[in-house]
C-alpha cells in the first residue's frame, strides 16, 4: 500500500511544492486535522509518515507532530536551517528527521524514505 503523508504545511507559497514532491514520489497525502484521532486519518492497514513544518504559526507543530509519533507515524519536521532553538526542541520531542526548509525543498522524497526506513531502537525512551 502507498504509504499516506499527513502534512502541516500553513505556507501558502510553499504548500504547492510539497504537494508536488509527495505526488512525483507516488504518495498520498492529507492535511493533519489535530480534533481526530492519527489512526482515523491513516487509510486502513495502511502506512503514514508524517511532515511538519515546525515554524508553523497557528498549527502547534510540535504537538502535532508528538501526536503523530506517539500512534507510531515517524516524522520528518522541518524548519529554518538557523533555527537552533526549534531543531533543540524537535529533536528532544523525538522527531524522527530533522531537516532545513531548503533540504525539503529540493529533497523531499529522500527525506520522507528516510523517516519510513526508521526503526527506532526499543531501549530508546524518547525514540
Amino acid at each position: 500500500m502507498t504509504p499516506h503523508v499527513l502534512t502541516v504545511v500553513e505556507d501558502l507559497l510553499f504548500r504547492p511544492n510539497v504537494t508536488t514532491q509527495i505526488q512525483a514520489a507516488g504518495l498520498t497525502e492529507a492535511r493533519y486535522r489535530p480534533e481526530a484521532p492519527v489512526a482515523g486519518q491513516v487509510p486502513e492497514g495502511g502506512m503514514a509518515v508524517g511532515l511538519v513544518d515546525l515554524s508553523a504559526q497557528g498549527a502547534e507543530p510540535l504537538k502535532a507532530a508528538q501526536a503523530m509519533l506517539a500512534a507510531g507515524v515517524p516524522v520528518v519536521g522541518f524548519c529554518g536551517h538557523a533555527d537552533a532553538e526549534t531543531r533543540a526542541a524537535a529533536k528532544a520531542a523525538g522527531v524522527t528527521v530533522i531537516a532545513a526548509r531548503s533540504e525539503v525543498h529540493s529533497g523531499l522524497k529522500a527525506l520522507l524514505a528516510r523517516a519510513i526506513a526508521h526503526a527506532p531502537d526499543p531501549d530508546c525512551d524518547h525514540c
